[in-house]
């Protein structure tokens, strides 16, 4: 089956089968070494810590995608015009 019938059938689901999709998809591209997995898993614990004692805030999951996707869509176009196109954004 070629990709783009794949990726037209794919858009068809409903968003949290996409979103389950798209890990899969994501976890067959590049298997995490285990001590990057131990690294992740010790920062959410750091988060899940700052957030129960009130350091930080819990943002809603479609708001912190809604901003993620400014930011991201921003420094592309920051990218795009700019006069150097030889840099890749930071």
């Amino acid at each position: 089956m070629e990709a783009v019938v794949i990726e037209k059938e794919a858009l068809r689901l409903p968003e949290n089968e996409r979103a389950r999709l798209a890990d899969r998809l994501l976890e067959s591209l590049s298997r995490r070494p285990a001590e990057l997995e131990a690294a992740w898993l010790l920062e959410a614990d750091s988060r899940m810590t700052a957030f129960r004692e009130g350091l930080i805030e819990a943002v809603a999951g479609p708001e912190a995608m809604a901003k993620l996707r400014l930011r991201t869509s921003n420094e592309s176009l920051a990218f795009l015009t700019d006069d150097d196109h030889h840099q890749p954004p930071m």
